[in-house]
């Protein structure tokens, strides 16, 4: 079974890049240019805190994922009664 991991820096790329962490850094560089330092450290607290729940998270519900596929079989036997044998017995077809 064929498995697509991505690579860690990628899926950190990933877990920051959305809207509401680009919104929250722009306005932590706005109020860094605007020497308020200290909503600039608080805003850039709030995107790396938000940004490394979201990979932990998703790295550990893909780890879940890929078990719980491991466990899933794919094979199937199937048992097919011959039409034209009258009496004989169900023959098995792999």
């Amino acid at each position: 079974m064929r498995t697509t991991t991505l690579r860690p820096r990628w899926h950190l790329w990933l877990s920051y890049k959305n809207p509401f962490n680009l919104l929250l850094t722009v306005l932590a560089v706005v109020s860094w240019f605007t020497e308020d330092i200290k909503a600039a450290m608080v805003i850039g607290s709030m995107v790396g805190l938000s940004t490394l729940i979201r990979f932990v998270q998703e790295r550990r519900s893909h780890q879940a994922a890929q078990g719980l596929k491991e466990l899933v079989c794919n094979k199937a036997t199937v048992i097919r009664r011959d039409a034209s044998a009258s009496a004989g017995g169900p023959r098995h077809d792999r």
